[in-house]
């Protein structure tokens, strides 16, 4: 079974639809998605609502939420219409500053995981956003993790261009996850399975990883692929594959697969 845990709605016809035929060919079973509106030209969270309740067993939402702009009472509205998870970027301020600290208690509080872009973020084309990179940080997973124990906190990206920092945490922090996900031609494309090894060295490292895309279904196989390869280069015992793949995202989303 395969659970890709970090994709996205595309603003375009039927991409729900287009996605799961993409999704059958490759053997992925389900899709955990979110759609972060004008801001990168993709769906909205009704689009992804949508979705999820067209395809109950297929797709899974994650509600995008604004941090500095929406109200916390949202996270309980996603939770109610279906959503399973929270999806952040582009905060108004570093990730851990004290007036986000009620948005994290309640997803912990409604076993909600938070899925955080980490690093480098561009937006779409033509727009002018108060953004920096710098306010979404790794390192402010560690005061989260330790006020937040019981929420599952998933860094994308491994934090790219902070991997050394990203790749730490876990190692203190058990409810701190990572996904390799990135442009197929960027971050990871420069990283040999040999770096990926020295940066998650110690034991039980790569327990931490989920597996995800974060592209256009037409790149999906490659993103696939490029996962495939790296764990055979590395041989990774197939009982911490299946983790990757999707034991720990079903655990932390309270999905009964068989």
């Amino acid at each position: 079974m395969i659970i890709d845990g970090h994709a996205h709605l595309f603003a375009e016809k039927s991409y729900p639809e287009k996605l799961l035929r993409q999704y059958d060919k490759l053997g992925i079973d389900m899709v955990c998605v979110s759609g972060l509106g004008d801001i990168f030209n993709l769906a909205t969270n009704e689009d992804v609502e949508k979705a999820f309740k067209a395809h109950p067993d297929r797709i899974v939402g994650f509600g995008f939420f604004r941090l500095g702009r929406d109200k916390v009472s949202l996270v309980k509205q996603f939770h109610d219409r279906g959503f399973k998870g929270v999806k952040v970027t582009c905060p108004t301020s570093h990730y851990d500053d004290d007036r986000f600290l009620p948005v994290y208690a309640k997803a912990e509080e409604l076993g909600m995981p938070v899925l955080f872009h980490l690093g480098i973020v561009t937006t779409a084309p033509g727009r002018r956003d108060d953004v920096t990179s710098r306010w979404m940080r790794p390192m402010h997973f560690d005061r989260l993790a330790h006020l937040f124990p019981d929420l599952p906190l998933i860094g994308a990206h491994l934090g790219c261009p902070w991997y050394a920092e990203m790749a730490e945490l876990p190692r203190f922090h058990k409810n701190v996850y990572i996904d390799l996900t990135g442009k197929l031609t960027g971050w990871r494309a420069h990283l040999s399975p040999k770096d990926i090894k020295h940066l998650l060295w110690y034991p039980g490292a790569f327990e931490c990883l989920l597996f995800g895309t974060d592209v256009h279904y037409t790149e999906a196989k490659q993103a696939l692929d490029q996962d495939v390869k790296l764990y055979k280069a590395l041989k990774t015992p197939k009982k911490i594959r299946d983790g990757i793949f999707y034991k720990t995202m079903a655990r932390l989303l309270h999905l009964k697969i068989d």
